[in-house]
C-alpha cells in the first residue's frame, strides 16, 4: 500500500468519524498516532489498530501549547509503539 511506513496523525481518534479514519488508514498500513481526550476509549481503538500509538490531549485548548509540541515529538520518536503519553 502506498501507506506502509507512514505516519498518519487523528485527532478525534476515540469515537465517531475520527475512530473510522483511524481504522481506515491502520488498515490501509498506515503507522497511526491516535489523538483525543477520552484515554479508556483511546486505549480501546489502539487495540483494535495494529502498531498505533496514542496521545491523550485536547488539541482544541488554545492555551495549552505543549500539545502541538507533544504531538510533534510523538510522531517522530521511532520507539513510540503503543505508549500511552497524557498531558495533564
Amino acid at each position: 500500500s502506498a501507506l506502509n511506513g507512514r505516519t498518519a496523525v487523528v485527532t478525534g481518534a476515540s469515537r465517531g468519524i475520527g475512530a473510522g479514519i483511524a481504522r481506515a488508514l491502520g488498515d490501509a498500513g498506515a503507522r497511526v498516532v491516535l489523538i483525543a481526550r477520552n484515554e479508556p476509549l483511546l486505549k480501546q481503538r489502539s487495540a483494535e489498530i495494529k502498531g498505533s500509538s496514542i496521545v491523550v490531549a485536547d488539541v482544541t485548548d488554545p492555551g495549552r501549547a505543549a500539545n502541538t509540541a507533544h504531538i510533534r515529538l510523538a510522531v517522530y520518536v521511532s520507539d513510540f509503539d503503543r505508549a500511552t503519553n497524557t498531558l495533564d
